[in-house]
């Protein structure tokens, strides 16, 4: 069956052949499920031939029928069909029969139901029911093929008119005669400048064309014979078409071919006869971004254009938004009485989009502290501290001015271009911080004396405490909530603690402690066995010399570090500094969970030191705890394995040797099988403890690695996660870090 379709169940196809008594007892059914077919509408016209799927032909033969085009099966018979074997035909499948239309509509069949049947009265009302005109059953020949189709309606092919040949009309002049010639020569240009060019609207184009206006006429048929309509199988009108010889001129866009043979403009533009067409070529020309509509004015003469035309044809294009009707009006003025240039006239114009204005924040008040100076030679020197400076009550510290969401345009054809809303900034207030509102500005206040931090989104004011000179006996130890300014140093066996940033302009002198829970500056250097510096944020210093540090941010050195203690989960960088220890890491141990940058490892003399990247602390030192665990139950769980005399456990083994035993050496025996069992459930726990740390040792190692710019001497040791070196030679300009699963140092 073609196009897919398939019967219904109880449905036949066109080529079924049922029993007499089988199409006379569901005629009945047959014709109450056409008419339930029958809908409401009909198509005004019949379709051009063409198309593999024949989707017009079906909606206009559906639309005879009163149906949807998808209640409609297709299909091509054969010599059931008679004449119209090979013809496309549609129809309706139902219970005992089908009712097939040809695809022009100009012939009917039944197929599956008995000619006596169908002869009958109430038949042929039902078949009328079904919009079918002047119902007529034909008999098949008798030679017909066993199933042929009878033919129940049959409609008049449209005889076409004549004519002898076409007389152009010149616009504007209705008694001038226009040649061919004349025509087809200013045509060619015409059509060849739409095809390729797109006019400028400040360069006037060269070539001309002939205006024409809406309703005027343009040619007309000489010795025209009017053709006779014909009516198809619903009794739909069909109308006669005009044949011309020769010239065989068709009324293109823009043009209609009227009975009487006229061929009249429909529409405003320019005359064009090109490949058999007579057109109309549309004066509106838009640009490629549908931004801006011009009329293209070729026509010098003065011709009645009006303002309606002129709308039509802009509607025509699509144009609806934007329209500039003071220039549709001065260009009708100045085209009636041939005052108008060659050229572009704008017409309509679209509105471009005005993006949002994002948000801007002005920070009244310097934020920045910098902490240290960097020379030219790329050397860091931390000695250059600068203090933030404190607000007073009510001083304004921050404008921010909220974005704005902008305007959407449009482009003449009426669709909304969007504009881009402004990008907000978020800028809130935090403690001691207020806002006021001044011109839809938003003005944060300082509502204390202190210092401006900004973290993230939010300003607060920050309490500070100044010490102009060091802190010691005359000072005593400090604890403040809030920043705290050392103008001096941190005299030896004193502390410094704060909530907040700590600054020293000088040292950090031995013994000393100092623990911020944001971040330490030091101006100078950090000194001493004894000394302590910890931070939850970043410390800087010029340098650090057998200290330690604790950092939960980066340690930064400007100099160098000696035979010190640091520790940072972020990282740990040392700067290239000045004189001979400059940019080094000589000596102690140098962690950096993040990594290890320097210029110089240890030193020529063998002063070595441990450096590790990927790895914290308290883990290393549990993994090393644990895996010495686990080596020592495992040298228990062998002596316990040789009191069976075994070498590994077998517990059929241990089973019979404690079933064996009696008295004494069973209770032994028994003691010693419970001591292997709790000495293995435990080494199996510390391998599951090892695994899970090393895990996240190998993941934190990953984006890990210790960079030198210079020289790591002999005898440092380096770590990257679990894989560990001890230098036997020099190495330059090294980067160890974990590749496929080993520590390399290219």
């Amino acid at each position: 069956m073609a196009d897919g379709a398939h019967p219904r169940r109880g449905e036949r196809t066109a080529n079924d052949a049922g029993s007499p008594q089988r199409d006379l007892l569901a005629l009945e059914q047959f014709l109450e499920e056409m008419a339930d077919h029958a809908r409401a509408g009909r198509a005004t016209s019949p379709p051009a031939r063409g198309g593999a799927e024949y989707t017009a032909e079906r909606a206009w033969v559906a639309a005879g029928l009163g149906c949807a085009a998808g209640d409609l099966l297709s299909l091509t018979p054969g010599a059931e069909a008679g004449r119209d074997a090979g013809r496309r035909f549609f129809g309706l499948a139902v219970a005992g029969g089908q009712l097939l239309v040809r695809d022009d509509a100009l012939q009917a069949y039944v197929q599956g139901v008995s000619l006596e049947r169908l002869r009958d009265a109430a038949t042929r009302r039902a078949l009328l029911e079904l919009h079918l005109d002047a119902i007529e059953v034909e008999a098949p020949p008798p030679d017909s093929v066993l199933g042929a189709w009878v033919s129940v309606a049959r409609g008049v092919a449209p005889e076409p008119g004549h004519a002898d040949g076409i007389r152009f009309v010149h616009p504007g002049r209705p008694g001038e005669e226009l040649t061919y010639q004349v025509l087809a020569l200013m045509s060619a240009e015409l059509h060849q400048f739409y095809q390729e060019n797109r006019p400028d609207p400040q360069a006037p184009p060269e070539l001309r064309g002939l205006a024409v206006l809406t309703g005027e006429v343009l040619a007309r048929v000489a010795g025209h014979r009017v053709g006779q309509p014909g009516r198809d199988v619903f009794g739909r009108v069909l109308a006669a078409p005009l044949a011309v010889p020769g010239g065989h001129v068709e009324a293109g866009p823009g043009v209609s071919l009227s009975p009487s043979g006229e061929y009249r403009a429909e529409r405003s533009g320019y005359l064009c006869l090109a490949q058999g067409q007579l057109a109309i070529l549309s004066p509106v020309w838009n640009d490629a971004d549908d931004m801006h509509a011009y009329w293209l004015l070729l026509d010098g003469r003065a011709h009645p254009l009006t303002e309606a035309m002129v709308h039509q044809c802009l509607a025509d294009a699509g144009i609806t938004t934007g329209v500039q009707q003071d220039a549709v009006a001065l260009m009708v003025k100045q085209v009636q009485s041939g005052t108008h240039a060659i050229g572009l006239v704008l017409l309509a114009e679209g509105a471009v989009p005005v993006n949002g204005d994002d948000a801007q924040v002005e920070m009244v008040v310097d934020l920045q502290r910098r902490a240290g100076r960097e020379a030219a030679d790329g050397s860091i020197d931390f000695r250059e501290v600068n203090y933030t400076p404190t607000v007073r009550v009510g001083q304004p510290i921050a404008r921010r001015r909220p974005a704005r969401l902008g305007a959407a345009g449009h482009d003449i054809k009426g669709r909304v271009l969007g504009a881009r809303p402004g990008q907000e900034l978020a800028l809130r207030a935090g403690q001691h911080v207020d806002v006021v509102i001044e011109d839809d500005v938003e003005v944060f206040i300082a509502g204390t004396e202190g210092v401006v931090r900004r973290q993230g989104d939010e300003l607060r004011i920050v309490r500070q405490l100044v010490i102009k000179g060091d802190v010691d006996f005359a000072t005593g130890n400090l604890d403040f909530r809030g920043e705290i300014h050392v103008g001096g140093s941190v005299v030896q066996g004193f502390s410094v603690k704060a909530t907040e940033t700590v600054t020293i302009a000088h040292t950090v002198e031995n013994g000393s402690t100092v623990i911020s829970s944001a971040d330490v500056v030091v101006g100078h250097g950090i000194i001493g066995r004894r000394t302590r510096v910890t931070a939850n944020g970043h410390v800087r210093a010029q340098f650090i010399h057998e200290a330690r540090v604790d950092a939960g941010g980066d340690i930064m050195v400007g100099n160098y570090a000696y035979h010190a203690e640091l520790r940072a989960d972020g990282k740990v960088v040392v700067h290239k500094g000045t004189g001979n220890r400059g940019g080094s890491i000589l000596g102690g141990t140098v962690w950096g969970q993040d990594g290890v940058e320097a210029y110089q490892l240890g030193s020529s003399n063998g002063i070595g030191g441990t450096v590790v990247a990927g790895l914290q602390p308290g883990e290393a030192q549990q993994l090393d705890r644990i895996k010495t665990t686990a080596s020592t139950c495992q040298d228990h769980l062998q002596k316990v394995l040789r009191r069976f005399g075994l070498a590994r456990i077998d517990v059929d083994q241990i089973r019979n040797q404690v079933a064996a035993a009696t008295g004494p050496q069973r209770r032994v025996l028994v003691h010693n099988a419970h001591q292997l069992g709790q000495l293995v459930q435990l080494y199996q726990k510390l391998q599951a403890e090892q695994a899970v740390i090393e895990g996240r040792i190998r993941t934190a190692a990953k984006g890990a690695s210790i960079t030198v710019r210079g020289t790591a001497y002999w005898g440092v040791t380096v770590r990257v996660g679990e894989y560990r070196r001890k230098l036997a030679a020099d190495v330059e300009s090294p980067r160890f870090h974990i590749y496929a699963g080993q520590m390399v140092e290219r």
